[in-house]
């Protein structure tokens, strides 16, 4: 496409000369990944989004409110990674005491 993006603050721009139909491949493509990985992020209050389109001359907006459902996923550990070898368990939960990992 010819389409480029920047992002500054909390604003990102899409911007260049393209069809509707590449710039809608774009946006469909949009995707939320949170890097915190901690318990309570994100946080599940809902985040107001304001899209704003122009062509130079005109321009059209859609508000959208995005929400997040708290999921409680069980933790994973391996403590070996792809390599073979002993296989225990210990049972872990999220926000308490350290526990021994290793005899």
């Amino acid at each position: 496409t010819n389409i480029s993006s920047s992002f500054a603050g909390r604003t990102w721009t899409l911007r260049g000369s393209d069809s509707i139909e590449n710039y809608t491949t774009v946006l469909r493509r949009v995707s939320y990944y949170n890097q915190l990985a901690r318990p309570g992020d994100p946080s599940t209050l809902p985040r107001d989004i304001t899209i704003v389109i122009s062509d130079g001359r005109r321009s059209a907006s859609a508000d959208i409110v995005l929400t997040f459902e708290s999921v409680d996923d069980a933790p994973i550990l391996d403590m070996n990674g792809d390599s073979a070898g002993r296989v225990g368990s210990v049972n872990f939960v999220e926000e308490t005491d350290a526990i021994l990992l290793t005899d």
